[in-house]
């Protein structure tokens, strides 16, 4: 066999020895760089669920202390001149008050429990992500501060209460006075006798004429309210008189239209008052003299 062929076969063989050993790394060099970048696939989907998980429990939080916000403007609005409303409406709005402190607390319990989460979640998390870090940091903050604010409103609370109370006084005082003058416009007197009566009573007085001709009997113009009965003018509707009707004889000012005396039997009467505060407007005191 001529040499040059030898030649020329051994090296060949060696030339697709050599093919056949790179092939075979490249090979080894791809799968190798498949097998990385699936890793580095998983790895980013990973870490994109856990970014997204960590923002939205931020966005539940935040959402949260948007609504603390929204209770604590109630609260501070509802409380705001208290002491110039009624006691109803006053212990109405505390108890709303007390209703919104109670539901900020449970806001801010179920706060403090999705931050401890999460940052249990970012600890156990191999990789750092700074910015979401600092996001939690400054939600945990303004949750302590907001405790400061619901333990200072309770502080309020106990305040409202204080002025609740003192509302409740400065009303029933008013009350009492409102009654009291109610009472004492509504007080009439009344007094009934004859003429020997009244006289001595200093109710009654004799004027004009000369001697005992012509003269005129009044009531006086200042006498002695103790002599007199008092009633109240709205729960007076008739005076009974043990007199006959014939010697009924009204010495004080008062409208005709209001008023009508009755016989009742044979030696009785009755003032009957049709219109209470017509009757009693030109004179509180009735004078009613026995002839």
């Amino acid at each position: 066999m001529n040499k040059n062929i030898v030649k020329l076969i051994f090296l060949t063989s060696v030339l697709f020895l050599f093919i056949g050993g790179c092939t075979k790394e490249l090979e080894e060099k791809v799968a190798e760089l498949e097998k990385e970048k699936q890793e580095l696939a998983l790895e980013a989907e990973a870490k994109e669920k856990y970014v997204e998980e960590v923002v939205g429990a931020i966005n539940e939080i935040q959402s949260n202390l948007d609504t603390i916000r929204v209770r604590e403007s109630i609260i501070s609005k509802a409380s705001t001149g208290i002491e110039k409303r009624g006691v109803s409406e006053a212990e109405a709005i505390k108890r709303t008050i007390l209703s919104d402190i109670s539901d900020i607390d449970s806001y801010l319990q179920e706060n403090k429990k999705k931050v401890s989460s999460l940052q249990k979640k970012m600890q156990q998390y191999r990789y750092r992500v700074s910015s979401l870090e600092k996001m939690v940091e400054n939600l945990q903050n303004t949750i302590s501060q907001k405790e400061m604010e619901i333990a200072y409103l309770k502080e309020e609370i106990s305040s409202l209460n204080v002025k609740v109370a003192a509302l409740e006084t400065t009303i029933r005082q008013k009350e009492r006075v409102i009654q009291q003058k109610e009472e004492e416009i509504n007080e009439v007197y009344y007094i009934i006798g004859d003429w020997e009566q009244l006289k001595e009573k200093g109710v009654i007085e004799d004027q004009g004429g000369f001697l005992w001709f012509g003269k005129t009997t009044v009531a006086t113009k200042d006498f002695d309210l103790t002599k007199f009965t008092k009633v109240s003018a709205e729960a007076t509707s008739m005076i009974q008189i043990n007199h006959p009707l014939s010697q009924v004889e009204l010495l004080t000012s008062h409208s005709k239209d209001s008023y009508e005396i009755k016989k009742d039997g044979e030696n009785a009467s009755v003032l009957q008052i049709k219109d209470a505060k017509e009757f009693w407007k030109k004179a509180k005191c009735l004078v009613i003299l026995l002839n």
